[in-house]
């Protein structure tokens, strides 16, 4: 077996960054995991459906994150495709070449779906497929490359990255900004199924007074963007030190703001841990509990969004685009 030693996935809810992580660092590419949620804009998004369903935090095209995270100081190489599509096969194959030579180049590699609809790293190959690391770095392997994008998903991609060139750290914080308000003000631009910033905690609080809410997804969207927003406050903190002083008393004033819509989102968590089956529902104290501390979170997203609207139109000015 062909393998990169030390290469593996970083711990985490949010597998795209999770598996990135683990990448960089092998790379040497040392930021810390606050700052990639933030350079990404992954930081600042949330997405919620009308069920609140596993799909929503996922299901959709991510490339304006691949490509932010470039940003960083790394290149981003992929082979995309979706099962039942002319060229899969070939797809398919092209995937597998593109893992064995970044591998055989010392280039590290994450790609989606070697068991869940996550994203996870390929840390080495043999004659019969992929060997792969989860969140928190667990190995399994091999997978036949053959049966890659044969999952429930139906998506195929594999990701090749090696060392780029950063962007300053001013233009690159406006830039992932730039994206997060994007996604917020039009998530459907990038297939998103639901919706977005406070209309999906409009979305999550209506489907939990209606009753139409999977416990299941309740119990995982909690902790994703609870991660979200930990690292939302973590990286402006962390653009204190990094950007013009004159954004310090907006940037803490923002992440106060995220602090308090993470702390009501870790509540939610613990009323409904994940995994959460059907019979959650029938207690209606943590349902009711569960909104009450929604509706705060919403409160503080919305102004944490304006704040965050004021940081980006001052980056705009400074970095001239």
């Amino acid at each position: 077996m062909k393998q990169l030693v030390g290469l593996r996935c970083h711990a985490g809810w949010v597998s795209h960054l999770a598996a990135l992580q683990g990448c960089l660092r092998f790379l040497g590419i040392n930021v810390s995991h606050p700052w990639l949620f933030g350079i990404t804009g992954h930081a600042f998004l949330l997405i919620v459906d009308r069920r609140v369903s596993l799909r929503a935090p996922t299901d959709w095209d991510a490339t304006p994150i691949k490509s932010l995270a470039q940003n960083l100081g790394a290149t981003i190489r992929t082979v995309a495709g979706r099962r039942g599509e002319p060229d899969f096969p070939k797809r398919q194959e092209e995937a597998w070449r593109l893992a064995r030579m970044a591998i055989d180049n010392a280039a590290p590699v994450y790609a989606w779906e070697m068991e869940l609809p996550e994203y996870y790293v390929v840390y080495g190959y043999d004659e019969e497929g992929y060997y792969y690391s989860g969140a928190g770095g667990y190995q399994a392997g091999p997978k036949p490359w053959r049966t890659l994008g044969e999952g429930a998903s139906g998506r195929l991609e594999v990701n090749a990255v090696e060392i780029g060139e950063p962007l300053a750290e001013e233009v690159a914080v406006y830039a992932g900004i730039a994206f997060a308000l994007r996604f917020i003000d039009n998530p459907a631009r990038w297939g998103a199924i639901g919706q977005a910033g406070v209309d999906g905690f409009d979305r999550w609080i209506s489907a939990l007074e209606e009753g139409t809410a999977q416990p299941f997804g309740v119990s995982y969207h909690a902790p994703f963007w609870h991660e979200c927003r930990r690292m939302a406050a973590e990286f402006l903190r962390e653009c204190r030190a990094r950007l013009n002083e004159s954004l310090r008393p907006l940037l803490n004033e923002a992440a106060g703001h995220y602090d308090v819509v993470a702390q009501n989102l870790a509540t939610v968590h613990a009323l409904f841990p994940f995994p959460q089956q059907e019979g959650a529902w029938g207690d209606q104290e943590r349902v009711a509990a569960a909104i009450a501390r929604l509706r705060e979170a919403r409160e503080h997203e919305s102004i944490a969004l304006a704040l965050l609207r004021e940081i980006h139109d001052q980056l705009e000015e400074r970095v001239n685009i």
